[in-house]
């Protein structure tokens, strides 16, 4: 369970630290240390849902299975190979997001392409068929 303020994060830090302090505030130690590991396990949430997931429900099986899967090569791969097909969409993404506008939109902005007979250079194409 998380804690809901700086107050009882820092009430029940010391209860699971001094027994003193737990006896004089009535919080139980076995409390206050669960209340103390759940807090580390959210501050550490950015691991993985199956780490916040294997502590809650308590099934430390699933802790085991991340913290022996963590330090292997199968992870890391997985880790940059997550990285780089982030990295590729947004390439993607921005790639489409700078196309010009399409011939379409700017045929009916300005008009149809001119011919080459408008442009002036139909004699120069017709010298160049003709020349061997």
């Amino acid at each position: 369970m998380p804690f809901q303020s700086k107050a009882q994060s820092r009430l029940m830090h010391a209860a699971a630290a001094n027994p003193a302090v737990a006896a004089r505030t009535g919080v139980k130690p076995a409390v206050a240390s669960e209340f103390v590991a759940a807090g580390q396990v959210l501050a550490r949430a950015g691991a993985g849902g199956l780490k916040l997931l294997g502590h809650q429900a308590s099934q430390r099986w699933a802790e085991d299975l991340r913290q022996s899967f963590r330090h292997t090569m199968l992870y890391q791969l997985a880790f940059w190979e997550w990285i780089g097909a982030v990295l590729a969409f947004a390439f993607l993404i921005g790639s489409v997001l700078m196309l010009p506008v399409s011939c379409g939109a700017r045929r009916k902005k300005w008009g149809p392409a001119p011919t080459p007979a408008e442009v002036g250079i139909d004699s120069l194409l017709r010298q160049q068929r003709k020349a061997p």
